[in-house]
């Protein structure tokens, strides 16, 4: 299984089970109890890491991980 967090609050301690029929992951959260697909999982437009939704900042129709991205990213526009 790839490095996958929590999108709902941030979590490494996930169980994941693998729907072959769909070629999607389900995951579950043991922290918070939570449910997620792939498709529930987001990644930062300029670094690339997981977007956690507390932390999720969407900008310019891009989505960012930190205030930090956001700066790299008007810097280079």
């Amino acid at each position: 299984m790839e490095n996958v967090v929590c999108p709902h609050c941030g979590s490494n301690m996930i169980k994941s089970d693998f729907d072959y029929n769909q070629g999607i992951s389900y995951y579950e959260c043991d922290d918070c109890g939570n449910t997620f697909s792939d498709d529930d999982i987001v990644y930062c437009d300029e670094c690339g890491d997981q977007v956690i939704e507390s932390e999720r900042i969407d900008y310019d129709g891009m989505v960012f991980c930190s205030k930090d991205c956001v700066g790299n990213y008007k810097k280079n526009c």
